[in-house]
């Protein structure tokens, strides 16, 4: 995939000088006249392929999310009723989540919680999805462009998403997002935050490769408190939970500008 885009890579720069994402198209784009996207889209194959391998990577080399971020003290307050269960169902919505694997780690790790995990993702992805996965899960035809389905969920969660698309993209789906936000609700992006300067050789290896790939980019924390004050209506970093390990992805925790979750 990277001989096309290193063969023009010169003959990109003498159009597109070197300039912020979102300004010109990426070197994917140039080199083979579509986008990434609209290349998996036209060979139903290649997306299999393409869902099969992201799910095998995150099997093999993601952290849980919720080993990092404490889901326990963010459930619901207890039933009058049942003090051992919550007042009501947890749910928590997987915004582009592939075939399921972070929500059914979820729910592996807490059998005992009553909730809603809704898996969105687009058509062909959904019906590609493998068989097994906790009856808790509920995979919804969703695309991330278009306004959100799920009204006042707990959580919204979002992992390896944003740093496919340039600010503008991303601002459009957070938006879509955050339209649909309750006071109550957070946002979750499992993503990296860059350091400002001395980074390591593979995390920056990683943004260059989002930018030929996909004009997308990864962050600091800078760049994410900017992106985030740009969503309609504003998001407010609440949290940021590091990565154990060698784990290069946190846990950033956000929510409406003003709302109770912040406090």
């Amino acid at each position: 995939m990277l001989y096309p885009l290193a063969s023009q890579i010169h003959q990109y720069l003498n159009q597109h000088k070197p300039c912020a994402p979102g300004e010109s198209p990426a070197p994917y784009t140039f080199a083979m006249r579509e986008t990434l996207w609209e290349t998996l889209s036209s060979d139903p194959v290649w997306k299999q392929a393409f869902d099969n391998s992201m799910t095998s990577r995150n099997k093999s080399f993601s952290v849980p999310w919720h080993s990092k971020y404490p889901v326990r003290e963010r459930l619901p307050p207890p039933s009058p009723i049942n003090p051992e269960q919550p007042l009501k169902p947890f749910t928590i919505v997987d915004i582009g989540g592939s075939q399921g694997v972070d929500l059914q780690r979820f729910a592996t790790a807490f059998p005992d919680v009553p909730c809603e995990l809704i898996l969105q993702n687009l058509r062909e992805t959904v019906n590609g999805i493998l068989p097994g996965l906790d009856p808790r899960i509920r995979p919804m035809v969703c695309d991330f462009f278009t306004p959100q389905l799920v009204k006042g969920a707990d959580i919204y969660y979002l992992k390896s998403i944003l740093h496919d698309w340039n600010n503008e993209a991303a601002r459009k789906i957070l938006s879509n997002t955050a339209q649909v936000m309750g006071s109550h609700s957070r946002l979750l992006i499992n993503e990296m935050v860059l350091a400002e300067t001395g980074e390591t050789l593979a995390r920056v290896d990683m943004d260059m490769l989002m930018w030929l790939l996909c004009d997308g980019m990864e962050r600091t924390r800078r760049q994410w408190e900017e992106l985030l004050g740009r969503v309609e209506p504003p998001l407010q970093i609440v949290a940021v939970w590091p990565g154990e390990g060698a784990d290069p992805q946190c846990v950033i925790e956000t929510c409406l500008v003003g709302s109770e979750a912040h406090k």
